[in-house]
C-alpha cells in the first residue's frame, strides 16, 4: 500500500509540475490551518517529517496570521497551535482578521501566484479549493496524501493541449494562399474502401462424416478394402509361385 501511495503522490507532484510550474527546482510550498495540525495530533504524525519523505524533498510549511489567530481563539485547537507557531506566516491582506478558510482560499485565487499547496481537514475550504485550477490539496487521515488533480484543472490542461495543436484563423489563410499558388486542390478524389463480401462455408467442412467403425476406428471407402485385398491377393499368388519354381525348396 505504501508503494501505490508513494507512486500517486509522485505521479501527481509530477502533473502539477509539468502544467503549473509547482515546485520547481524541488521547492515545495504548503499553507497549513489549523484543523491539519488537530489532526496530525489525533493520529500522531510528524507533519514535518511526513511531507519530507512523501515529497521526497525538502517542503516549506507555511500558514497566514488569520490561521494562527484563528487557532489561538479556539482552546480546543490548543495543541495545533503550538505546531501551527513553528510555521513560516505568509503575509496577507487583512487589516483585521478573517477566518482562516477566507485567507487561505484568498491565497490560492486568481492562479495560485504563490504555487501553494493547501494542507487542509476543512470541508468546506476543500470544496472550494478542488474548484480551482491548479492548487493541490493534502489531506491527513491515517497518513499525509495528495488529491488527484481536480476536475478544474484536467480541463485546463486538455483545453490548453487542444488550444496548442489546432491552427489559428490566420494560419489556415496563409496555408490556403500557399496552397492556391502551388496549384494544390484544396480536396483529393475520395477512395473508395471495398466492401468485404461474404465467404462461403469452408468446403472441407461440407464432406459427409467417416462412420466409426465397431472399434471406433473411421471405416475405409469398399474400393479402397476391394483394393487392399487384390494386392494380398496378387501377393499371396507371387509368392507361391516362387515357392513352387524347381531348385527353391530347403
Amino acid at each position: 500500500m505504501r508503494i501505490n501511495r508513494n507512486k500517486r503522490a509522485q505521479k501527481n507532484l509530477a502533473f502539477y509540475l509539468r502544467h503549473f510550474q509547482l515546485g520547481e527546482r524541488q521547492r515545495y510550498f504548503v499553507l497549513v490551518d489549523g484543523t491539519f495540525c488537530q489532526a496530525a495530533l489525533k493520529h500522531r504524525v510528524n507533519i514535518k517529517e511526513q511531507i519530507d519523505k512523501y515529497f521526497r524533498c525538502d517542503v516549506t510549511l507555511c500558514t497566514t496570521a488569520c490561521a494562527v489567530l484563528e487557532t489561538q481563539k479556539l482552546t480546543i485547537l490548543h495543541g495545533a497551535l503550538q505546531i501551527l507557531k513553528h510555521y513560516k506566516v505568509e503575509k496577507c491582506a487583512h487589516s483585521k482578521p478573517v477566518a482562516a478558510s477566507q485567507c487561505l482560499l484568498e491565497k490560492v485565487r486568481d492562479g495560485n501566484p504563490g504555487n501553494y499547496f493547501v494542507a487542509t481537514q476543512d470541508s468546506e475550504l476543500a470544496a472550494e479549493v478542488h474548484k480551482l485550477v491548479g492548487v493541490p490539496r493534502l489531506k491527513l487521515y491515517n497518513a499525509i496524501t495528495l488529491e488527484d488533480p481536480s476536475e478544474a484543472s484536467t480541463q485546463h490542461v486538455q483545453k490548453i493541449s487542444r488550444a496548442a495543436t489546432d491552427l489559428t484563423g490566420e494560419q489556415r489563410k496563409t496555408i490556403a494562399l500557399l496552397k492556391k499558388k502551388m496549384n494544390i486542390e484544396e480536396t483529393g478524389p475520395k477512395v473508395k474502401r471495398l466492401k468485404k463480401k461474404l465467404k462461403g462455408p469452408n468446403p472441407l467442412s461440407c464432406l459427409p462424416k467417416k462412420k466409426k467403425g465397431i472399434h471406433g476406428k473411421n471405416e475405409e471407402p469398399a474400393s479402397t478394402q476391394l483394393s487392399r485385398a487384390a494386392r494380398r491377393k496378387a501377393r499371396l499368388k507371387k509368392l507361391k509361385n516362387i515357392l513352387e519354381v524347381p531348385g527353391n525348396s530347403t
